[in-house]
């Protein structure tokens, strides 16, 4: 197993900076698209889901802002980790993880959107 990991580590790194810079990219287009939408949407959209109802779920259109700003956080502390322990096996693990939640995050300010936006 470790001669595995030896043989790829080399092709992983190049590959990893490729991934996060594109997860970087991609989180701060996110982040631009969303400040750009702010205007757009109602005074209160829904945001707060889970035990609430009814009128606490809904948040200031400017709290739409956190999402991408989370992304951006749990990237930051998964690079920060990354950059630390340098075991390509935990470095595509948490590039990994920092994909899915980009994508979750980007999936769950979408749906908002198609409740409350203006497309």
């Amino acid at each position: 197993m470790r001669n595995l990991l030896n043989k790829i580590a080399p092709q992983t790194f190049e590959r990893q900076n490729q991934y996060l810079s594109f997860t970087v990219l991609a989180n701060i287009a996110f982040l631009l698209v969303c400040i750009y939408l702010i205007p757009q949407m109602p005074e209160r959209i829904p945001l707060w889901y889970g035990a609430a109802s009814g009128e606490s779920q809904l948040g200031s259109n400017t709290m739409l802002s956190i999402v991408p700003a989370a992304s951006i956080l749990f990237l930051a502390v998964n690079q920060a980790i990354i950059v630390l322990r340098k075991e390509p096996y935990t470095s595509a693990l948490l590039l990994g993880s920092s994909a899915l939640f980009l994508l979750m995050c980007l999936i769950s300010t979408a749906r908002i959107g198609t409740l409350v936006g203006p497309w």
